[in-house]
């Protein structure tokens, strides 16, 4: 087998929280990736892998203030450790819904104060290209993350 060498970091710059998502299609893995936004925007950058050395800046996922609003942000706050899933059709890995979860927090008190932050996931069809659906949790949480039970 031949040595394979990659430049580190493998994805240079401002780019914290990476949060993966793998699509099985075909023999074939699909890996996309997006990133934390802090206090800037455009928001939650998305990159592209077919083998997790390589990565391609394919967009953002957050490019409008209708999905997120950072106007009136303190400084420290935004959005942190955005994640992003992908969850199969009927069990057809290539086939499915992307899911990303986000809260932007205005300021940051360690307190129960709901005020402080919105919260949102959006979801889209495979491709990356059009939000489809935008909900908002309730609940005091940092690091999301998203799961499906048998039922669901």
């Amino acid at each position: 087998m031949a040595a394979t060498t990659f430049r580190n970091p493998v994805i240079p710059g401002f780019n914290p929280d990476p949060s993966v998502a793998v699509v099985h299609d075909a023999g074939s893995a699909t890996f996309l990736l997006c990133t934390s936004m802090f206090e800037f925007f455009l928001g939650c950058a998305i990159y592209f892998s077919k083998h997790l050395v390589n990565w391609s800046l394919i967009g953002h996922a957050l490019t409008q203030r209708s999905q997120v609003e950072m106007r009136t942000i303190e400084p420290g706050t935004g959005s942190w450790a955005s994640t992003l899933r992908h969850r199969p059709i009927d069990g057809r890995n290539g086939q499915g819904r992307f899911y990303l979860s986000n809260r932007v927090f205005h300021r940051y008190r360690p307190t129960m104060d709901a005020s402080t932050y919105d919260e949102s996931m959006l979801s889209c069809e495979r491709r990356l290209i059009v939000v489809k659906d935008r909900v908002f949790p309730r609940g005091f949480y940092v690091y999301t993350d998203d799961i499906w039970d048998s039922d669901s």
